[in-house]
């Protein structure tokens, strides 16, 4: 990284932890929270404008949290790139805020802020690793895996029965794949033969698990890695990994915002869902919904473990 670029981070990063620190009431509990969610939503004067802003959920009927301050914000915004990334430890979140990587505790204060890797396209978003280390994107048949830091880039020809390969996600443990293959028909120009498949890294071993009539604009694991959820029109079913039984629909959406989000909870106990204006908290078999946050411009959920 050049010296200058290094300087500016620098200045920049100080700036902003002071600024996180001083016009922001910090919450008295933040192990309490244990959903995070990214959500357009008016600030407080002078930062009046909707913007993306981080918010944190304790599920405990309590108002939502934006969790990263106004003026911390309005020199580093926050980009739809991809979901909150939680550390295991509950210590560290990061969002994409334009062409960097800001990293922020629970409090808000900024922790570091790194350059958005030149090799990662910023949409359709990639996915990063549990571990927070790497960003996975698929380009004409290659799966590529790139360092957050570092500037390494590893590309991994994918022999898939679909040339188009897309929504590559991470199991928890990190060592697996889930993603999406289809072809585009030359006649209707409509997408065919859709398929979800798992991937091993150890030994490249894949997997076809299900077979789907339309592409999804989702896919998540469960924690224990045994199931998949797979968002479509509004709607979120469930599946499991090892290609047995049938697909499972979980919920239902009232609209057909694309695409409809999920992520497992701690211990696979809970299900967050987002689909068009709602995010709904429920079981994995689609019971006990309850209604976390409504309104425009509701993106991704990540839980803290």
């Amino acid at each position: 990284m050049p010296m200058m670029l290094r300087s500016t981070l620098a200045l920049s990063i100080a700036a902003l932890a002071a600024a996180g620190c001083s016009d922001s009431t910090e919450p008295t509990d933040t192990v309490s929270r244990q959903l995070y969610y990214i959500a357009s939503s008016p600030g407080t004067y002078p930062y009046t404008l909707s913007i993306p802003r981080l918010f944190g959920s304790a599920l405990d009927g309590s108002a939502p949290v934006s969790v990263i301050p106004d003026s911390v914000l309005a020199l580093h915004p926050i980009y739809v790139g991809f979901p909150p990334w939680i550390s295991l430890n509950g210590k560290q979140i990061k969002v994409q805020s334009g062409d960097s990587i800001l990293t922020v505790d629970p409090f808000g204060r900024v922790l570091s802020i790194v350059p958005y890797p030149d090799s990662v396209p910023g949409y359709p978003g990639p996915a990063l690793s549990p571990d927070g280390t790497t960003f996975a994107w698929f380009s004409r048949g290659f799966l590529n895996l790139s360092e957050v830091e570092g500037g390494g880039w590893t590309r991994i020809y994918f022999d898939s029965l679909g040339p188009v390969l897309a929504l590559p996600a991470w199991s928890r443990d990190g060592r697996s794949l889930a993603y999406v293959s289809y072809f585009t028909s030359q006649i209707t120009g409509q997408p065919q033969d859709i398929r979800v498949w798992t991937r091993r890294f150890s030994d490249g071993f894949a997997m076809p698990v299900a077979t789907l009539d339309v592409v999804p604009g989702s896919l998540a694991w469960s924690q224990d890695g045994r199931w998949l959820t797979v968002g479509f029109d509004g709607e979120i079913h469930r599946l499991r990994t090892d290609g047995t039984g049938p697909i499972q629909v979980v919920f239902y959406g009232s609209t057909t915002w694309w695409p409809s989000s999920s992520a497992w909870g701690p211990r696979d106990s809970l299900l967050a869902i987002v689909s068009g204006d709602r995010l709904l908290v429920m079981h994995p078999d689609g019971t006990a919904a309850r209604l976390v946050a409504a309104g425009g411009g509701l993106w991704f959920a990540s839980w803290r473990n």
